[in-house]
């Protein structure tokens, strides 16, 4: 996997930025186990702006990314979810159902 080239990730960057209207979404935790792509994540975010796009930075597995997630639920002063991150995975595709996919809404 290589990174996009940067007229993409200019592209990304300027869509985020224009897609602003989400009132219920507070923010979210993007994983991106490879460390090169994680490093394009961070740069389309800084274009676009981390409090423009609600996508905070992103992270390398799910424990690290559902930790993000608590400290925003606990500055909200909000009680987080009861979820264990270390022995959830990603369900095949084939079985995959919408109620399965994880949005972090803070």
């Amino acid at each position: 996997m290589s990174p996009p080239p940067s007229t993409v990730r200019k592209y990304l960057a300027e869509s985020l930025k224009n897609d602003t209207e989400n009132p219920g979404l507070l923010g979210s935790v993007t994983v991106v186990p490879n460390a090169l792509m994680r490093g394009v994540m961070t740069a389309v975010l800084w274009v676009a702006g981390k409090e423009r796009s609600g996508i905070s930075e992103s992270k390398a597995d799910v424990p690290a990314a559902w930790g993000d997630a608590v400290k925003a639920w606990e500055a909200m002063g909000l009680q987080p979810p009861d979820f264990d991150p270390t022995t959830w995975s990603l369900p095949k595709e084939e079985d995959a159902e919408p109620s399965q996919i994880v949005y972090v809404k803070t």
